[in-house]
């Protein structure tokens, strides 16, 4: 593989850029091999020389932002990635892409309070050669969260995520999830803090793609709401 990066820093004016460019090619003396038996799939390796290549360009820019009192930040990132499957032993070129693109926002909005957010979406391209079957897939989340602190001796943290998913074309999910902590100095060191993680009581997120080449099972198993109350000692 090679790669290449760049980076600039500008202090002074709180400007900051990275970039970077890589290419790397791999070998191997195995190929996977899907069969499918309804109502099954076997995958399988079998002996067959096998190369893919890919190519990644990626980027970050932040820059400080006075008149909010935060800071603008932006992350990238586009792959593409050449390879081939085999199902039921007929070989399947394929090519696919991936974009990804992070903003973010930070701000101080008052002595009291500040908040962040951030948002982050994906797409996804396949392209079958063999056949001509394209499909694409978009995924973003986003994620809310805010200090208030009115006062020296306490503070409130509450967050907020939102997570969408595009399972086909005319199918999508979303999940929300919610926590929040109470934060309160007590003298001589001591610190209580209460929190409500998953207020929304979500138990389980779960969906299944497919993009041609296979199934993807994806399932996150979420803890249910809790409630936990702490003393901590300070020194």
């Amino acid at each position: 593989s090679v790669s290449f990066n760049l980076r600039y820093r500008q202090p002074l004016i709180a400007f900051f850029w990275n970039a970077g460019l890589s290419r790397s090619w791999n070998y191997s003396p195995y190929i996977a091999n899907v069969y499918f038996l309804d109502p099954y799939l076997l995958n399988t390796l079998f002996k067959q020389d096998y190369s893919h290549r890919m190519w990644l360009m990626s980027g970050n820019v932040s820059k400080g932002a006075d008149y909010i009192n935060g800071m603008f930040s932006l992350r990238s990132s586009f792959s593409t990635f050449e390879g081939a499957m085999v199902q039921n032993a007929i070989e399947s070129p394929y090519t696919s892409h991936s974009l990804n693109i992070s903003p973010r926002i930070t701000s101080r909005l008052a002595e009291w309070f500040n908040v962040s957010y951030e948002f982050s979406f994906s797409k996804n391209w396949l392209e079958m050669k063999s056949t001509g079957l394209q499909t694409t897939r978009q995924n973003y989340s986003q994620k809310i969260s805010g200090n208030i602190n009115p006062a020296r001796k306490w503070y409130i943290r509450l967050v907020g995520e939102h997570y969408y998913n595009e399972i086909t074309a005319d199918q999508t999910k979303h999940f929300l999830l919610a926590d929040t902590e109470f934060i309160y100095k007590l003298p001589n060191g001591l610190e209580f803090t209460a929190s409500v993680r998953n207020i929304l009581d979500q138990d389980v997120y779960a969906y299944t793609t497919y993009n041609g080449l296979r199934a993807i099972n994806q399932e996150y198993i979420i803890r249910p709401r809790n409630v936990m109350a702490s003393v901590f000692f300070r020194f």
